[in-house]
């Protein structure tokens, strides 16, 4: 939105599920700083501004939770197993009362979202 003039998206709305690492009301929460210290330690060159470095942290604390669930077990049908049958299951970063689950008949994990809506500087949730 920055290109574009942020005063011209004062009062968008949109959907957001993850803490905003960026945002100041979130700098002391527990899991921006362990993100913090995880890019730190293992992405020098990357930044928690980038929202996609930020969803990619997220969805690998997935991924290693699911493939923990495999055991010694890594067959394409185990880790298939593990990954469709995901229930309620709460990543960092992910914002209170929201959590991640998928089917055999639905990959997708995130289907809860929180109202947001752009001031010309931040997102304020809204109520």
């Amino acid at each position: 939105m920055r290109p574009a003039g942020l005063e011209k998206a004062v009062g968008i709305v949109t959907g957001n599920y993850l803490e905003d690492a960026t945002d100041p009301p979130w700098q002391d929460d527990p899991e921006v700083r362990e993100l913090r210290a995880f890019f730190e330690q293992n992405s020098p060159g990357g930044s928690i501004d980038d929202a996609f470095a930020r969803a990619g942290y997220v969805y690998a604390a997935m991924l290693a939770e699911f493939i923990g669930r495999c055991g010694d077990d890594l067959s394409r049908e185990a880790v298939m197993h593990q990954a469709t049958s995901i229930h309620d299951m709460r990543t960092p970063l992910l914002l209170e009362g929201l959590s991640m689950s998928t089917s055999p008949t639905d990959y997708l994990p995130n289907r809860q979202l929180v109202p947001v809506r752009f001031n010309g500087e931040r997102w304020e949730y809204v109520k």
